[in-house]
């Protein structure tokens, strides 16, 4: 995500700011959680990248606050991914 040119994603503009968000769909495990804090503030320092960990509910919670649900049902339409009913 970091390694690629944001030009190629047509998005018009140039871009300043990145972050990266990995997603799980699950709690990172307590023993991980200072390694992954440790490879993120590395990460930043080292390559000005800028990560945050998300759980899967983190994700939900962030769509329905920001009242997306439209937009995500439109990218899992564009996707093909569909709901089971």
């Amino acid at each position: 995500m970091y390694l690629v040119t944001l030009a190629s994603l047509q998005i018009g503009f140039e871009v300043n700011d990145r972050e990266g968000i990995l997603v799980s769909n699950g709690h990172a495990n307590p023993n991980v959680e200072p390694v992954m804090s440790g490879w993120f503030a590395e990460q930043e320092h080292d390559h000005h990248r800028v990560f945050s960990f998300v759980h899967l509910n983190g994700l939900v919670n962030w769509i329905v606050d920001h009242r997306l649900v439209n937009e995500f049902r439109a990218a899992l339409q564009e996707l093909g991914i569909h709901p089971i009913v």
